[in-house]
């Protein structure tokens, strides 16, 4: 069987693409600025590199593994899970499930904007309640997973995958406008640090559901903790200070209200 184990990590530096543009912002934003969360700038490039980013790592999933993960389901998957859903709670979860999978494909520019948004207040969230993740940190993070999964693929004797794969990060490195892999891998790192540290919250997320549903099991459970993560980061971008500056942008809500307010992660 095909190992696919390699391939998640390098995806993981691609999508990191979506916190790396997003700067301070200042009084007066620049043109290209089209909006601003907390100060943090999101500029139209940081749309164009993001959906440049998504078509690469499609690309070289395509090229890798012969299929783009996901893309084999049928094409009615979603809506007879919708369908035979038990409840409303695991409806809503199949629903964003569905939203989800085909805004991977999208070129939309607003539907971009709206991941990335979310990315940014999660990214910030992530640092005020101090699940910082250093440079150096990640970097060494990076190499330990990736030396992991390269040994994997040389014990299964997939010699010739591993230096196809190689060839494709090099290849994505320079469509994205990088020299060769490791300028890309490197210049990710902001990105990397930032998907450990709102992983870090997202665990104690997690906790925190525990202690507050503690009777709720099994598909419930995958529903539950899925929206309650999702209706969390909506309550955080309600309560940020956005400010749009290009008309053909807006901001989607999907979920339901977080009932349970801000969240002391740390000391819960």
């Amino acid at each position: 069987m095909r190992s696919y184990k390699l391939v998640p990590l390098t995806l993981i530096i691609i999508f990191s693409i979506l916190i790396n543009g997003c700067n301070t912002g200042e009084s007066t934003p620049a043109p290209n600025v089209i909006a601003t969360v907390n100060g943090d700038e999101i500029t139209i490039e940081d749309i164009k590199k993001t959906i440049e980013a998504t078509e690469v790592g499609l690309m070289m999933s395509l090229q890798f593994e012969g299929n783009t993960g996901n893309a084999a389901l049928e094409k009615d998957f979603f809506a007879r899970q919708i369908e035979q859903a038990q409840t409303e709670a695991q409806k809503r979860y199949y629903q964003r499930m569905e939203r989800e999978y085909q805004s991977r494909y999208s070129k939309n520019e607003n539907d971009i904007f709206n991941r990335v948004i979310r990315e940014v207040v999660v990214s910030q969230e992530a640092k005020k309640q101090g699940y910082e993740v250093s440079i150096e940190e990640a970097r060494e993070s990076r190499k330990q997973m990736d030396e992991i999964n390269r040994k994997a693929l040389e014990q299964e004797g997939m010699t010739e995958d591993l230096k196809r794969l190689e060839e494709l990060e090099e290849e994505a490195a320079r469509r994205l406008g990088y020299e060769d892999r490791e300028e890309w891998f490197e210049a990710s790192l902001v990105g990397v640090a930032n998907n450990m540290a709102k992983s870090r919250m997202e665990e104690e997320f997690v906790k925190f559901l525990m202690k507050t549903y503690p009777d709720v099991q099994r598909e419930q459970w995958v529903a539950l903790r899925s929206n309650a993560w999702e209706e969390y980061i909506e309550h955080l971008l309600r309560n940020s200070k956005v400010r749009i500056y290009n008309d053909d942008f807006k901001v989607v809500y999907y979920e339901e209200k977080w009932e349970h307010g801000d969240l002391d992660l740390k000391n819960q």
